[in-house]
């Protein structure tokens, strides 16, 4: 997040190599001000990202204002409504081994 007002391609190229560096797919560049045209071709020189659900580009930005007004990144879905949760069961009676056999 960045809060000043001085903000520059440098900065996005910057985020673009961590991001790298640290094996993250998605960038999200929040700012106080409207991105330069330096700052939105640097951004752009990222690649998309294919997901089950469509290609998203790597890095974004998003302005204060936008998030104030319900405007969201394009991002895919955190959690997959194609994928089947796991059971978890947190009862004590049904822990493996509370009951004694029957048998």
């Amino acid at each position: 997040m960045k809060a000043g007002d001085n903000v520059s391609p440098h900065m996005v190229r910057d985020l673009g190599r961590v991001m790298e560096r640290d094996k993250h797919r998605f960038g999200l560049f929040v700012m106080k001000a409207m991105p330069t045209r330096g700052m939105v071709q640097e951004a752009a020189s990222q690649p998309l990202i294919e997901t089950e659900w469509g290609k998203f580009p790597a890095l974004q930005f998003v302005t204060l204002a936008e998030l104030m007004m319900g405007l969201k990144p394009k991002l895919p879905p955190t959690i997959s409504p194609v994928k089947k949760a796991t059971r978890v069961e947190i009862r004590p009676s049904h822990q493996p081994g509370a009951q004694p056999s029957l048998l």
